[in-house]
């Protein structure tokens, strides 16, 4: 019996949930800095498959920082110019 508790004990995992309730007067520079967070994202996702695909070797940061020349577009969101 001590061994399923024991066992049970250790598959639980605890989550923590930060709730924050912002005014509308930063919706625009947190949509604009999401906007950029989602790019880099993106775009570092796709080109990380791709050198997968082709090199059988995942990128590290250091593979990514010489290829992120980001610049702003007149949307007002990031767009990139790969390096």
């Amino acid at each position: 019996m001590n061994e399923r508790r024991n066992i049970s004990a250790a598959a639980i995992t605890s989550t923590r949930v930060l709730s924050l309730r912002l005014k509308d007067k930063h919706a625009p520079a947190l949509r604009e800095m999401a906007c950029a967070v989602n790019t880099v994202w993106n775009y570092c996702n796709d080109l990380g498959m791709k050198v997968l695909d082709r090199e059988r070797r995942f990128m590290t940061g250091f593979d990514f920082q010489p290829l992120l020349n980001f610049e702003w577009a007149d949307s007002g969101c990031l767009s990139w110019q790969p390096g």
